[in-house]
């Protein structure tokens, strides 16, 4: 009783955690779980009962648990024993079951000393309690089985024999096969007295028990083994392709791959032969058919189109519909139609967009166009990168450029120092640095001695002659370049020096000085938020707070082991504390 008790408490959590404070607009301190049919669990002093609509108890708290009315029927639980209730709260059915569950709206599934069986709503045995319950329909040896698998028709095995029931527990195929498959296209493979035939959903043998070995229907065809040899037959039992290969797959997209002699061929839903079977394997993929033969490789199309096994590897592609070859360690791009788009000479090859591949010769990257063959950037640069997904980055002699490669020109000549950052990207030419933004326009000419890449409160740090300032994002200088070290932009407020060798002072982003210069470090803290939540998107947003209304919090250093707390507000500085 212990356990149970432990079991409901857990029940109870779990439920009270899924569903918040589910009132259903009943006014008392008694919780209510949920409702069906108008009538409503709830739970009080340690018991279960009903209320209906208006709130009344219809049904005093008497059971260890209690679940929702359906169809006039509820399961309760008492010594920890499941049973069923009608609305009047007599008992239909006596707690006698270790679990009660839905197998369809009419019937219950019910389980008792590790075994289950099915019953009606008004409690009236439909199948014993003696059946396995495995998962799945995963292959099992025993004389007593139930398949649930939320199917129109369920599998059973009574006495070793297997058929099929419906949602209301009625037989419909009688359990007399030695095995039975699932139902695909309205048919199910059986097996009687080691021959294979179909029944279809109602029980109806309708192709004969004749063969040694059945597939499933796909597509319209089944493969069915005679006297060693395979073949197809229709859904109607009429045999379409008479059986003479060795081994067949089922049919996909219209095309079967056969086995003829210990050789593979293809063939399609008309029994035309769309490659003849002289091949060691096939494997027919989305777009097309690899074949190999004597450990070459070759690709075959689906109308019949053959390039020969020539290639010591192939390997699908982009969208399968291009191919890589290698031959002799070189690569080459074969198409889905068995065309040769480019002879194996790349050691590397890898698609970039709009027919584009990034293709490697002698440890030098570039561009080839597989539509009109031919390069768009020959390749002699030493890296590739995508820059923002909008251009190519190339790198060229330890400088770097980007390509356009919809438009087929470099926006940048690879001769420039680039470091990008949050969408804009620093470009150095000649020791000057300058910005440009996610489509490669300079917001900030080349001009200053240094520049960050980053924006922080909407501002960059530049260097002009040996002095720091700050320029926006028009490239106009706010912050003018008057300190020795500078640091960014963090929640409106920055750390400078106008001298190295002297202390921190602190600025705002209108560049008015908020601490003086007299510290030897200043570290932040987090801005005061209402919730972990609205912290972290602080955090990510770095947003300017130096004119907030809000407290902002330093921790500054002076001297050794000497700590100040300097609380800022509205930008400026309010009072400090000495720890």
């Amino acid at each position: 009783m212990k356990k149970f008790q432990i079991l409901i408490t857990l029940f109870l959590a779990l439920f009270l955690a899924a569903c918040g404070t589910h009132t259903l607009n009943y006014s008392s301190k008694t919780p209510i779980f949920y409702e069906e049919d108008g009538w409503k669990v709830f739970f009080d002093n340690d018991r279960f009962g009903f209320k209906d609509q208006n709130g009344s108890v219809v049904i005093g708290p008497q059971f260890d648990l209690a679940l929702d009315f359906k169809n006039g029927v509820a399961r309760v639980v008492q010594n920890e024993k499941y049973g069923l209730i009608d609305k009047s709260g007599k008992f239909i059915l006596k707690p006698q079951f270790d679990d009660i569950s839905y197998f369809s709206d009419s019937v219950f599934l019910v389980k008792k000393d590790e075994k289950f069986g099915l019953i009606t709503l008004d409690g009236k045995t439909i199948l014993e309690p003696k059946f396995i319950l495995p998962d799945k329909w995963r292959n099992i040896k025993a004389p007593y089985i139930i398949f649930i698998n939320n199917e129109k028709l369920t599998k059973i095995v009574i006495d070793d024999k297997t058929g099929f029931i419906d949602e209301n527990g009625k037989i419909v195929v009688e359990p007399k096969f030695d095995f039975a498959s699932r139902f695909f296209n309205g048919l199910a493979a059986v097996r009687l007295k080691d021959k294979w035939g179909f029944v279809d959903e109602k029980g109806k043998m309708v192709i004969k028990a004749k063969y040694d070995s059945v597939s499933s229907f796909k597509e319209g065809f089944a493969a069915v083994k005679l006297n060693e040899k395979w073949g197809f037959i229709d859904k109607k039992g009429k045999m379409l392709i008479e059986p003479k290969f060795d081994f067949v797959s089922c049919f996909l997209d219209g095309f079967s791959e056969v086995r003829l002699n210990d050789k593979w061929g293809l063939i399609n839903i008309k029994r035309e032969f769309v490659i003849k079977p002289e091949f060691d394997k096939i494997d027919q993929v989305e777009n097309a058919i690899l074949i190999e033969k004597n450990r070459k490789y070759g690709i075959a199309s689906f109308d019949g189109k053959i390039l020969e096994p020539q290639f010591d590897y192939i390997q699908k592609s982009y969208n399968q519909k291009i191919f890589l070859v290698e031959k002799d360690s070189k690569i080459g791009l074969v198409s889905k139609e068995a065309q040769v788009l480019v002879e194996p000479k790349f050691y590397k090859a890898s698609y970039r967009q709009n027919d584009i591949w990034q293709v490697e010769i002698d440890k030098k990257l570039g561009l080839f166009d597989i539509k009109n063959k031919q390069f768009i950037l020959e390749p002699k640069f030493d890296d590739m990168y995508n820059f923002y997904n909008k251009f190519i980055g190339v790198y060229f002699q330890g400088k770097e450029g980007l390509f356009d490669i919809n438009n087929r020109r470099f926006v940048l000549e690879p001769k420039f120092e680039i470091s990008s950052c949050g969408g804009t990207s620093k470009v150095g030419l000649n020791g000057k640095y300058g910005i440009i933004n996610d489509k490669a326009e300079f917001i900030v000419p080349i001009k200053y001695d240094y520049i960050s890449s980053c924006f922080s409160n909407d501002l960059s740090f530049v260097s002009i002659k040996n002095k720091m300032g700050y320029i926006n994002k028009n490239a106009e200088l706010v912050i003018p370049a008057k300190f020795e070290t500078v640091t960014p932009f963090k929640y409106g407020f920055a750390q400078v020096k106008l001298d190295r060798n002297k202390k921190f002072g602190l600025i705002n982003t209108k560049g008015d000085l908020i601490l003086p210069f007299e510290f030897d470090s200043i570290y932040y803290i987090e801005p005061l938020a209402t919730s972990e939540t609205k912290l972290g998107e602080m955090k990510e947003t770095n947003e300017d707070k130096s004119v907030s209304k809000e407290q902002m919090f330093f921790i500054v250093e002076k001297k050794v082991n000497l700590e100040l707390w300097i609380i800022i507000e509205n930008g400026l500085l309010s009072h400090k504390i000495i720890l």
